[in-house]
């Protein structure tokens, strides 16, 4: 059943693809993802009608609910709802928009080639970093996956700080490709609270841009850069720039308690993710700094290696206090970290981390949250940290099944 849905709403979303007039734009990659097409849709969003991806549906079923604007149903029998609705919009309507931006997800090898039919004018390549790894096995297999759009993207975005030259040469170097890092290409700068994009001949500058760490302004970078491809100005350019804001649960700056600041990163977690927030912690003025690490998810058998890596990238010298949360993280994060020489208490619950950080929170402290999904949810310790209980709509997971989903959960842990 599940299958022929898969192919009746692929069809569907084909043939009304198919009649309308507007550029592609998508996004791959195993770290900052949402960021940078949410991002990329925002800027595109000053001279274009866009579209982009709902909530995180970055499925082959998931584009569809993106293009025809629907919500996943709650229960099955909702699907053949949905699908007669599509039929209808399919035969009866025409898109609109004139840009679709489109994150596109990968759990397994193959995944990706599943999006083919949307025959990208441009993709975006964050990142071939771990994830996944219980199916991927192999960082090369993840750079074949993510990679994976040059089989039939026209022209390809790359990211050359999380992305090795050897996979370019080796899966996508036939495709035109513009490069992008700031490690080797310099296309950003910061002087103070200044930061500075280079783009081809517009050179964009601003004090006011609203993504924080390195991974904010390498989201800045791939939004104009993909901009400036579709022909954009500088300044209309740099209008969208200013626009951006952080997705719900990637290194969005929250007020704490007591005068805290508490950096909210809950929507998931990698190795590359954690040691980029991390650096972007341990640069921060404070009197105490203080992270949340949970366990990172789906790491296969290379989990305690890699749990182990972040550990030793805890340094006691920046941090005041490490709180590990879920079961690699506490067995093999923590102890590493505690060699390294950093003061750590594991937790089982978000509940139990939230309330012994939340002691600690003070004038001048800030607080890193950092964690997978399922089975961590992070999130919820975050909110006990919030100074104001309005900026819980800020927090991931926080709509549709997950509260009951992580009730559930709770209950049954």
């Amino acid at each position: 059943m599940e299958k022929l849905l898969d192919i009746l709403f692929l069809t569907l979303t084909r043939l009304y693809l198919y009649k309308g007039k507007h550029k592609t734009v998508v996004v791959t990659g195993s770290i900052g993802k949402t960021s940078v097409t949410q991002a990329v849709a925002t800027v595109l969003a000053e001279q274009f009608v866009v579209k982009t991806t709902k909530y995180n549906y970055n499925t082959p079923r998931g584009v569809s609910m993106t293009v025809f604007n629907f919500t996943i149903p709650v229960r099955q029998i909702g699907w053949i709802g949905l699908l007669c609705r599509a039929l209808g919009k399919a035969i009866f309507t025409w898109p609109k928009f004139t840009m679709l931006v489109l994150e596109l997800g990968s759990d397994k090898p193959g995944d990706v080639q599943k999006f083919a039919f949307l025959r990208p004018d441009l993709a975006v390549v964050t990142a071939t970093t771990p994830e996944h790894m219980e199916f991927f096995k192999t960082i090369d297999a993840v750079a074949k996956e993510e990679l994976g759009t040059a089989v039939y993207a026209n022209e390809l975005i790359i990211n050359t700080d999380l992305v090795p030259a050897k996979y370019i040469k080796e899966y996508a170097s036939w495709l035109p490709s513009t490069f992008y890092g700031k490690k080797a290409y310099n296309n950003v700068q910061v002087d103070g609270n200044q930061v500075i994009i280079s783009v081809e001949d517009s050179r964009i500058s601003s004090t006011d841009f609203n993504l924080i760490g390195a991974s904010g302004l390498s989201t800045l970078l791939a939004a104009a850069l993909v901009a400036k491809h579709l022909g954009m100005d500088g300044m209309t350019i740099k209008q969208g720039l200013l626009r951006i804001r952080p997705v719900a649960g990637r290194m969005n700056k929250l007020v704490g308690l007591n005068g805290s600041v508490v950096i909210d990163d809950t929507y998931n977690s990698n190795p590359e993710a954690v040691k980029v927030a991390l650096d972007y912690l341990y640069d921060q003025k404070a009197t105490k700094r203080i992270a949340l690490l949970g366990m990172m998810n789906e790491m296969g058998a290379e989990s305690e290696k890699l749990h182990r890596q972040v550990g030793s990238w805890c340094d006691p010298r920046k941090l005041s206090l490490l709180v590990t949360l879920g079961e690699d993280a506490n067995n093999y994060l923590a102890e590493e970290a505690e060699k390294n020489g950093c003061k750590v208490i594991r937790t089982t619950l978000p509940a139990e981390a939230g309330n012994i950080i939340k002691k600690h929170l003070s004038m001048g402290t800030v607080v890193l949250a950092k964690g997978s999904q399922n089975g961590v949810y992070a999130e919820e310790a975050v909110k006990m940290w919030l100074s104001d209980p309005a900026d819980v709509s800020n927090l991931t997971r926080q709509h549709s099944y997950w509260p009951a989903k992580k009730a559930d959960y709770f209950v049954n842990i």
